[in-house]
């Protein structure tokens, strides 16, 4: 069904637009009306983690496996106050270098994030199941004008190979990290309290 976009009277309205490839499909719409509150909304089904890895990939490409849902609805006053919610979930997979596909940079049996603003306030949920056992795990929020931040991150990384795709400048990454931190002060002065280890790290600088 073809998106239609209609603006009138300073009211613009964008219908249901969505791209679809088979059963993956990425439906979004919005909306703004005359006193300046813009919402919008968005539903994602089953988009092949393949395809973020091939529009990702370097001078060394990669390959992923899993695929990525959603959904989501947000709005802005015309003040800039935000309201809405969204998620994003990956079914079980992994990434790791086309040229070594055996050795997995990063494999999981579930990862998903949870974000929820209301007015001045933000909330976001992160949780990640790891296939080797270990997690990673978030939940953060920001509040009032100052935005006042409070939250924690735990993590148990029993492998560090994910390094080599964040960083071309590092490879054969081998390791473990283990950590707690509690977030408190604000966004533009954060402060962090805890502790991280790591343990039999190594890796290789490229010329």
């Amino acid at each position: 069904q073809p998106s239609t976009i209609v603006w009138q009277k300073g009211a613009l309205t964008v219908s249901q637009l969505c791209l679809s490839a088979g059963e993956p499909s990425l439906c979004v719409s919005a909306d703004r009306n005359a006193q300046g509150v813009t919402t919008a909304k968005y539903s994602l089904q089953r988009l092949p983690l393949q395809l973020l890895a091939t529009l990702a990939s370097g001078a060394d490409p990669m390959q992923a496996s899993g695929e990525l849902s959603g959904d989501g609805q947000i709005a802005i006053d015309a003040k800039g106050g935000i309201n809405g919610n969204g998620n994003l979930t990956a079914s079980p997979g992994s990434i790791a270098y086309s040229s070594n596909p055996g050795r997995a940079l990063l494999a999981w049996s579930s990862l998903g994030v949870n974000a929820e603003a209301t007015g001045t306030n933000q909330h976001v949920r992160l949780h990640g199941a790891l296939s080797d056992g270990g997690h990673v795990n978030g939940d953060i929020s920001v509040s009032g004008p100052s935005h006042a931040l409070q939250g924690t991150l735990d993590a148990d990384l029993r492998s560090l190979a994910f390094l080599e795709a964040v960083s071309s400048e590092i490879a054969n990454v081998h390791g473990s990290l283990a950590g707690n931190l509690q977030l408190s002060g604000t966004l533009t002065a954060p402060q962090f309290q805890g502790r991280i280890q790591t343990q039999g790290f190594s890796a290789e600088l490229p010329r």
